[in-house]
């Protein structure tokens, strides 16, 4: 399992590639690499840690028999302020990279107060002809649009602390 972060700003995009399990959800690991897109390496930034609302402490994808898919995690606000109105953005993509589908979950508890952990899901329906998804990335947004800044909680722990 690989985590590419996208930056945007400063961390707005995380896309996992997880290994799909029918029975079980894939754990997040990572690799340590960071990207502005997929052929564009960057990095996290001491400087920019300060900047970080929320760390993703797990986001994985399972499937339910042969009809849905189903992403789920939580998150932690690690900023000093109240984030409210929070949704995630789930995107279902093929092995080899290709956008199938998006799915929007609300974030609860709302408002997720400094130091709590919120959790999110959504469901894809798989209907024949759907290509196999093995990879899922996620945006976390206000839902006036306003993006938060996220990272992996072993990213910050690696590079902020």
């Amino acid at each position: 399992m690989i985590m590419y972060a996208f930056f945007g700003g400063l961390v707005a995009f995380i896309f996992f590639n997880a290994e799909v399990s029918p029975t079980k959800p894939a754990p997040v690991s990572t690799n340590g690499s960071s990207t502005l897109s997929s052929s564009s390496p960057a990095k996290l930034n001491k400087e920019d840690c300060d900047n970080v609302q929320m760390t993703v402490d797990s986001l994985s994808l399972r499937t339910i028999g042969h009809s849905m898919i189903f992403g789920t995690g939580t998150a932690k606000n690690i900023s000093k302020d109240s984030l409210r109105n929070l949704q995630a953005e789930l995107s279902f993509y093929t092995a080899d990279g290709k956008f199938v589908e998006s799915a929007i979950s609300d974030i609860k508890p709302n408002p997720l107060v400094p130091g709590k952990v919120a959790s999110f899901s959504a469901v894809n329906v798989i209907n024949n002809g759907t290509p196999e998804m093995k990879n899922i990335s996620l945006k976390v947004h206000s839902v006036m649009g306003d993006e938060v800044n996220i990272v992996t909680q072993e990213m910050y722990n690696l590079i902020c602390k």
